[in-house]
């Protein structure tokens, strides 16, 4: 099976596969983020939901949580920038979900179902994610437009 790195590598020069790497680990650390604020209550109820002109976009499921994550904007803002220096991130907005939020786990977190050859499953978990990530495939093609 091809990984998602290879295939990107493919498709793009080494740069963009860099920056279409980080755009994945951003939009899979809303849980560490969170949790480092101590507002890990918020993240079954928000998600990153667009970065775009360097504003990540974030969507919670009730005002409520809204307002809890407004508190913590500039130190959200503050750890993304840290965390993530090559992507550029100026800014953070918030909206209410229109639909359920959905939980974006990082490779190593999905179970093996198999108990086999553990690197095997996070290999294939990658990939499985990048195909089945509308958000990620959207980022991607939006990559590929503006390189022709």
């Amino acid at each position: 099976m091809v990984k998602a790195g290879e295939l990107l590598s493919a498709l793009f020069d080494e740069r963009l596969a860099a920056k279409v790497r980080d755009m994945t680990k951003l939009f899979s650390s809303w849980r560490t983020i969170v949790g480092e604020e101590r507002i890990v209550s918020v993240v079954d109820h928000s998600q990153i939901a667009e970065f775009e002109q360097n504003v990540i976009l974030i969507e919670a499921d009730h005002p409520g949580w809204i307002q809890i994550l407004q508190t913590k904007q500039q130190e959200l803002l503050s750890n993304f920038q840290r965390r993530f220096p090559n992507v550029g991130v100026r800014g953070i907005s918030f909206r209410l979900s229109r639909g359920p939020i959905r939980q974006i786990k990082e490779p190593e977190e999905l179970e093996n179902p198999t108990g086999k050859d553990s690197g095997l499953v996070k290999k294939d978990a990658v990939f499985a994610r990048f195909e089945e990530d509308e958000t990620l495939r959207r980022i991607v093609e939006r990559l590929e437009k503006s390189l022709r």
